[in-house]
């Protein structure tokens, strides 16, 4: 299998259309997708890693076809069960840059250290909710 037929699979097997992705990574185009699909070109380095990581397989895989997928399935079916609003979270986490990456992973460390204090017994939240409350300015 050579990678447009592995990139095409991928897709199928994700649900993913070009349009999709194309509007997920800024840097990659419908047009671009297309030509990769249909094996009149093929991405530069840095288009193997962005797709790599979107994908969830290694970079290896998309080239080669060797070196196992990170269990596609598993990862798919993960997602799917993902409510509404973890799916665009993780959708924006994926468009920001590193530095907002930073900023994010900070945020929810210290909202999740607040809420690790004990409890009181007639607390009506569930042991798994972590509960944020806005502070005005």
């Amino acid at each position: 299998m050579n990678f447009s037929e592995r990139f095409t699979l991928l897709l199928k097997n994700k649900g993913i259309t070009a349009y999709k992705m194309a509007s997920d990574i800024q840097e990659i185009s419908e047009a671009m997708i297309g030509k990769w699909k249909s094996g009149k070109s093929l991405p530069s380095f840095e288009n193997i890693v962005l797709l790599s990581n979107y994908l969830c397989v290694s970079t290896d895989y998309l080239l080669k076809g060797t070196n196992e997928q990170f269990d596609l399935y598993k990862i798919t079916n993960y997602e799917n069960n993902l409510t509404t609003d973890e799916k665009n979270l993780l959708r924006l986490y994926r468009k920001t840059n590193d530095d907002g990456r930073d900023l994010i992973q900070e945020t929810v460390s210290e909202i999740w250290a607040k809420n690790q204090r004990p409890k009181s017994k007639s607390s009506n939240t569930p042991e798994n909710e972590i509960t944020v409350t806005k502070q005005m300015a």
